[in-house]
């Protein structure tokens, strides 16, 4: 999987956090949130480097992706 999601079988979880990365990113594709699928392991590092809690990140997740979706839709009017 793109982004360097290896598993680790020693007991630390590694391999279940893996298949929820998975899932989420399963989640994202069929929902067609293109821009925040690409962007998830880049804001899943900043959120835990600046150990937000779950809603920050995910506020900023869903603006950027309500942007790109609100400038695409703009740009087909044109």
């Amino acid at each position: 999987m793109e982004g360097g999601h290896a598993g680790t079988a020693d007991g630390t979880g590694g391999i279940r956090g893996d298949g929820r990365m998975i899932e989420l990113m399963g989640l994202l594709e069929n929902m067609k949130m293109e821009h925040l699928r690409a962007s998830l392991d880049s804001l899943c590092e900043q959120a835990s480097k600046r150990q937000l809690s779950y809603r920050e990140p995910l506020t900023e997740a869903l603006r950027a992706e309500w942007q790109v979706r609100r400038l695409k839709g703009m740009e087909m009017r044109l």
